[in-house]
């Protein structure tokens, strides 16, 4: 009989080892995320230059992530303040999610990016985790060949809990300081709007009204994100004990879901880049679309800017190239690879996109309605 007590007695101490090692072992895999940044050729980054953010991912998981992001990137009166990002982290072990506005800093100096906050649901744990990336030192040099820039602006975007809002803050010199807010959806209708002189007092009235809804409904938004990471906080002491049961039968199992795994990833891998290879030019024209109605919208400036993200990641994925190109970038990896013609439509489209960027040049419709035609018609 005392043999027998001794037996269970072990086997007990067994399981229950058992479970502490598979529930230490799965607490130890997260996400890990590292804050790029991408300035081209450039040996430094002086005022005026165009200056790309990337995240670049550590996906442990094998499997698609749904992941929110907060990441606020501001230097040189100038960046993207990102109080809330909804993005589906794709199955793969590293991935890189470019963001596609690129910063341009007006103001020379020494400056810290603040690094970027990730939360997920660990899909092994169920555990809501949040993993934070580096932070990154830059230094702006003057550009003394650069005539001053008369706008300044920050860009603010929340995209969570299906609330689109996208505000730019400018400031200029000599004058007040003035705030844009509007809402948007890269995926959204956007009503079209006729001319006339009548229809646009209406519309500035109804944009002035709009102003200060956005500016209310971003604040509310925000307090209940706040409101919730603090409600999940508590929840989290509650999930200890169940993690340490799903941690016991993970071990059972785990191997058995291992092997599983392993069978599907290369396939499911495989499909996601045939997929992704063959929209790239849908999405392209989707990107074109969308200027035409932020154009109709008064929009002009991101209108073009949207116009050259449109051939930037057009033929960044048709050259098979990982990452979204620079106009500076696009053009060297074209030389030699189109017909002259081609070239020549690419860098003219380009130039005119760059010339409303910086002011160089006051848009207006004749010119963008055959801009948006050469771009169609190189987008096939």
């Amino acid at each position: 009989m005392g043999v027998r007590r001794k037996a269970i007695a072990i086997l007990l101490l067994l399981v229950f080892l058992l479970a502490v090692t598979s529930a230490v072992a799965t607490a130890a895999k997260k996400l890990e995320v590292q804050k790029l940044v991408d300035y081209g050729n450039n040996k430094e980054i002086k005022v005026g230059d165009e200056v790309i953010i990337s995240l670049k991912f550590k996906n442990p998981f094998n499997r698609e992530i749904p992941v929110r992001i907060v990441d606020r990137n501001v230097f040189g009166d100038n960046g993207l303040d990102i109080k809330c990002l909804e993005y589906a982290l794709p199955a793969k072990e590293e991935s890189i999610l470019t963001y596609s506005e690129p910063i341009v800093p007006f103001k020379p100096g020494k400056y810290t990016l603040d690094a970027a906050k990730v939360t997920y649901t660990n899909p092994e744990t169920g555990k809501r985790e949040t993993v934070e990336s580096n932070t990154l030192d830059l230094e702006v040099k003057a550009n003394n060949t650069l005539p001053q820039r008369q706008a300044q602006g920050i860009t603010t975007i929340y995209h969570c809990n299906g609330t689109n809002i996208h505000s730019t803050s400018y400031s200029s010199y000599g004058s007040s300081f003035n705030i844009q807010i509007g809402r948007s959806s890269s995926y959204g209708n956007e009503q079209q709007q006729s001319g006339g002189q009548q229809q646009k007092g209406v519309e500035k009235r109804v944009t002035n009204n709009q102003i200060s809804q956005n500016t209310g409904q971003l604040k509310k938004e925000l307090e209940k994100e706040m409101q919730r990471q603090k409600e999940e906080s508590w929840w989290l002491l509650l999930l200890i004990p169940i993690a340490v049961v799903i941690a016991t039968g993970w071990f059972i199992f785990g191997r058995y879901l291992k092997i599983k795994r392993a069978q599907r990833q290369e396939t499911s891998l495989f499909a996601m880049e045939q997929v992704a290879s063959a929209d790239y030019a849908s999405e392209a024209r989707r990107m074109v679309e969308e200027a035409e109605r932020l154009f109709r919208n008064n929009r002009e400036k991101d209108a073009y800017e949207r116009i050259s993200q449109a051939l930037r990641f057009y033929f960044s994925h048709k050259q098979g190239i990982k990452k979204e190109l620079l106009k500076t970038e696009l053009m060297e990896t074209l030389r030699g690879k189109v017909d002259a013609d081609l070239y020549s439509k690419v860098r003219d489209c380009l130039d005119w996109c760059e010339k409303v960027e910086f002011a160089k040049y006051r848009p207006n419709e004749k010119d963008f309605d055959k801009i948006v035609g050469v771009t169609k018609e190189i987008i096939t």
